[in-house]
């Protein structure tokens, strides 16, 4: 603006740019003094500004009346020529050009603004394309932090689950050392009846080789007649949730490994339910001698 208005002699001009919501609003100028009255910005159709948008022609006004008066610091006056001028790229108006001069532009100044407007449609172009590469920057680096930041928690994340599970694997050794360390022999059932543990003393009770009962049905380690009864005492049991001391309950035939036949005494404990398998059962089995 500062280049081209001394260049075709005009005391003032403005530059108007669409802000993204239909308008086209005052972006630089030349000479231009605010006033109250007038309106910096204009949709299409409004004005003349808006006019030139509407036709995308250049609209020219010679001895204007009640216009914008130019004024310096020796003192002010009235345009004689008004030329409002769209900046065209294609089909799009990429802004609006207004020049107001004391005299009629010559045809050598028209014919420099009319050779400068192709160059001045590079401009908003390149402004505009700058705008959407650094809104797509700034969109990019939020989600860069935003992963970032996701990335981080997860991490945190991922070391507590670690802890825990370390936490875990521990407590869970430790019961098995006790298990395993206990005199009587123990099963650690589920309530579907599904054998989950059992310790040395109970897989030599029964004739098995080392974690041999892990899976099997705890039903298929008893003797024929005691086998269709038990399912529906454990039943009983899970719903009482009453534990059974070794005294109190009577001694039961198991079926070992080898088919043999042997009389257990045993103590059942409920245990709290775990993750998805529900309650569980402990069961003590201390062979009787014969």
């Amino acid at each position: 603006m500062s280049k081209l208005s001394p260049a075709v002699g005009a005391g003032h001009a403005a530059f108007y740019f669409p802000d993204g919501d239909g308008r086209y609003s005052l972006l630089a100028s030349y000479g231009y003094r605010e006033r109250k009255h007038l309106n910096n910005c204009f949709a299409i159709g409004e004005g003349l500004v808006g006019q030139a948008v509407m036709e995308k022609t250049p609209i020219t006004l010679t001895a204007p009346k009640d216009y914008i008066r130019i004024n310096s610091g020796l003192g002010e006056g009235p345009p004689a020529c008004i030329s409002v001028m769209p900046v065209i790229m294609g089909e799009r108006v990429l802004g609006v050009l207004e020049m107001a001069s004391f005299q009629a532009f010559s045809e050598r100044e028209q014919a420099l603004m009319d050779a400068l407007l192709p160059v001045l449609a590079t401009t908003p172009e390149i402004l505009d394309r700058n705008m959407k590469t650094k809104e797509l920057l700034t969109a990019t680096q939020k989600q860069a932090e935003r992963m970032e930041k996701q990335a981080a928690q997860l991490e945190e994340q991922t070391v507590e689950m670690e802890a825990q599970q370390a936490e875990l694997l521990e407590t869970e050794t430790w019961f098995r050392s006790i298990i395993e360390s206990a005199l009587d022999g123990i099963l650690v059932i589920e309530e579907s009846g599904r054998i989950l543990m059992s310790n040395p003393q109970a897989e030599a009770i029964f004739g098995y080789a080392s974690s041999e009962m892990v899976g099997m049905d705890v039903e298929s380690l008893m003797s024929k007649e005691a086998r269709f009864l038990h399912r529906e005492q454990r039943q009983k049991f899970l719903e009482a949730g009453k534990n059974r001391e070794m005294a109190s309950h009577r001694s039961i035939q198991i079926l070992r490994k080898d088919g043999k036949e042997s009389t257990v005494r045993i103590a059942l404990n409920v245990l709290p339910s775990r993750g998805n398998r529900g309650r569980c059962v402990s069961a003590s089995i201390r062979a009787i001698a014969a």
